[in-house]
């Protein structure tokens, strides 16, 4: 459980990391099929195939326009961005549209109706991160970020995995804390917890469950166990489990052939 809230600190770098523009990515460096410069407006607009490829950084859409009166860079449609590390860690994100200041170092992405926003972050041969919601706030300065509606997060590495589906994921990579809230579910391979709110605390080492009389089950390989009561906090140091409030449960051991 603590792999998966880790992950969700590194979002906000990478996610962030998909929107900056490179040096140099506008006044001609995008290609697309018509270009308009406004001087007055202070504005230029890109229609049609949208692109830009240094290698390190991709970026591809049907419509762009930089707005340099308002510090904002405006993606819409088909929205694909992506950034390498030299390292060669990478970072891309789905959506249908983006905007995101280069001043506030804010941002934001919506996804199609019927399509969520994606937010891939691979390691090679390491461990990879996907996430996805339909809607993604971003806050460079504050670090933090929100993904919102239908969210799903999935950490997968060769021997472990973990996932995470919530109504709504904040992450606070200055707190080290992260939240789940609203229909919120954590599954490892070892420990499930279903809840309405499920909150990390990095500094802590520990792990929240509350609301709407959290379900909390754990399989290893002496025994299982399932658990519900107000609330149930797991130390991920000492691994610890704690419950208090209406509890109830069962523990059984593993029988041996």
């Amino acid at each position: 459980m603590k792999q998966i809230f880790k992950l969700f600190l590194f979002l906000i770098p990478c996610a962030a990391a998909a929107q900056q523009l490179p040096p140099g990515l506008l006044g001609g460096m995008l290609k697309s099929d018509s270009w308009v410069i406004r001087k007055d407006a202070q504005q230029e607009e890109f229609k049609g195939n949208v692109s830009y490829d240094s290698g390190l950084y991709k970026l591809k859409s049907d419509y762009a326009l930089s707005d340099r009166a308002k510090n904002t860079f405006t993606l819409d449609g088909n929205v694909y961005l992506m950034n390498k590390d030299t390292a060669g860690a990478m970072t891309e994100l789905y959506s249908k549209n983006a905007v995101f200041n280069t001043l506030t170092q804010q941002g934001r992405a919506a996804a199609y109706p019927q399509k969520p926003l994606q937010i891939f972050y691979t390691v090679p041969d390491i461990y990879k991160v996907e996430a996805q919601g339909k809607t993604l706030n971003i806050d460079g300065k504050k670090q933090t970020l929100e993904l919102k509606d239908n969210v799903k997060i999935k950490y997968t590495e060769p021997y472990d995995f973990a996932l995470a589906f919530a109504d709504t994921a904040f992450i606070d990579r200055a707190k080290n804390t992260a939240r789940l809230t609203g229909n919120a579910e954590l599954d490892n391979k070892n420990y499930t917890a279903r809840a309405e709110d499920i909150f990390y605390d990095g500094a802590a080492g520990l792990i929240t469950v509350t609301g709407n009389y959290p379900l909390f089950t754990m399989v290893n390989d002496d025994a299982s166990a399932a658990l519900q009561s107000d609330k149930v906090t797991v130390n991920t140091v000492t691994k610890n489990v704690e419950a208090s409030g209406r509890i109830s449960g069962w523990v059984a051991p593993k029988q041996t052939k």
